[in-house]
């Protein structure tokens, strides 16, 4: 069990910049995969093409920092994870932002991709980015049992609006802040997570 005290001793969120050659190669995957609307599956809340661009982008500079790593969801869309690392199964979160992230907001995903995640026992590896989509920053990695089963997990419920930044849900959501995840080291990238 996790102690409800932080896991971060910086007050900064690191960041890597995202390669002319990556956002290209996210264009053209996006372009593949979303040619008449951005769309994951029947459950996707958001069509936003922004947020599919994000997921892209994250999973780009995922694939750089850990070159190793086994992208699955080219192979199969539908998997509920991105990457074979290992011996762990990550699904990376990348999220637009307006601004750059701060240790205090949150990483989350939907309940809907809960059995999934819970059932395979998906390392969650959270990323940020602006709608410049020229950084991501690397936000904190947890595993779905542990993001479960933290004190500070936040469920938000369809129609509930965060009173933090006015943030209304469209559906149930699981949220944990990030100061409250395993800190990630650009500098010391872990062969294991």
């Amino acid at each position: 069990m996790f102690k409800a005290d932080n896991f971060r001793q910086s007050l900064e969120l690191p960041s890597v910049t995202v390669l002319p050659e990556e956002k290209k190669e996210a264009e053209a995957e996006y372009k593949k995969l979303y040619s008449t609307e951005p769309v994951l599956n029947n459950l996707t809340v958001h069509k936003k093409e922004e947020s599919r661009f994000a997921g892209i982008i994250g999973e780009l500079v995922f694939q750089r920092l850990y070159p190793k790593a086994g992208r699955v969801s080219l192979i199969d869309p539908g998997c509920p994870y991105d990457f074979k690392y290992i011996y762990e199964k990550v699904d990376v979160k990348c999220k637009v932002r307006t601004n750059a992230p701060k240790l205090e907001y949150e990483g989350s995903f939907f309940a809907y991709q809960l059995d999934e995640l819970k059932r395979l026992d998906v390392l969650l590896y959270f990323m940020s980015t602006t709608k410049k989509f020229d950084r991501v920053w690397l936000c904190g990695y947890m595993p779905t049992v542990g993001f479960m089963n933290h004190p500070r997990l936040q469920v938000w419920q369809e129609g509930e609006i965060d009173q933090s930044n006015g943030k209304k849900y469209h559906a149930k959501t699981y949220g944990l802040a990030y100061e409250h995840m395993y800190p990630i080291n650009v500098n010391k990238i872990q062969k294991w997570l």
